[in-house]
């Protein structure tokens, strides 16, 4: 019986539904931080990075990485949206020498210089801001990988695709959270 409830919990997925299957949690050696510097952690996301204003992606830097990081993975979702967990930004196998991403990443399957989008809740690449509909505030949640390789995941892959591989090759992850509206 313990080992049938076993089961059943571990396919139900991640705390709030938005992980399916979750990668491990973040060793707890690892001190790997995330950093945006558009808004405050768990503050509210400015206009321009939303759809009513120029919707494009923040600024995103990354300190104390762990010294064998092959590869960065981000994922950034919206946990309240009113249809279940809305995907707005996949991007994985950016190279394991930058230190971030600059603002206003282009939308391209491939980046110049390293990087590959996989797809949003809509079925395409590159980052979609934040769009809730209603008044309610929704939280949005970047979360930055470091791997220990390349993934063997191509322009295809959406978020869970992205979950699944990274399972096992974690090194360190943040997640920084904001609100819109505010």
């Amino acid at each position: 019986l313990a080992m049938a409830l076993l089961l059943l919990l571990a396919a139900c997925g991640g705390n709030d539904g938005a992980w399916g299957n979750p990668p491990p949690e973040q060793p707890p050696e690892a001190e790997f931080k995330v950093s945006i510097s558009a808004f405050e952690r768990d503050g509210p996301i400015p206009e321009r990075y939303t759809c009513v204003g120029e919707n494009i992606s923040p600024e995103i830097t990354w300190t104390d990485v762990p010294v064998v990081t092959g590869s960065f993975a981000l994922a950034m979702y919206d946990p309240d949206a009113p249809r279940g967990v809305f995907d707005h930004w996949v991007l994985f196998n950016l190279p394991p020498h930058l230190e971030g991403i600059p603002e206003g990443v282009p939308s391209d399957a491939e980046l110049i210089g390293g990087g590959v989008h996989g797809r949003n809740s809509y079925g395409d690449p590159g980052y979609l801001g934040p769009c809730p509909s209603g008044q309610d505030p929704h939280r949005y949640r970047f979360t930055v990988f470091a791997l220990d390789q390349m993934l063997l995941l191509d322009s295809s892959a959406d978020k869970q695709a992205l979950f699944n591989a990274l399972t096992g090759h974690i090194l360190g992850n943040d997640r920084y959270e904001g609100t819109y509206p505010p």
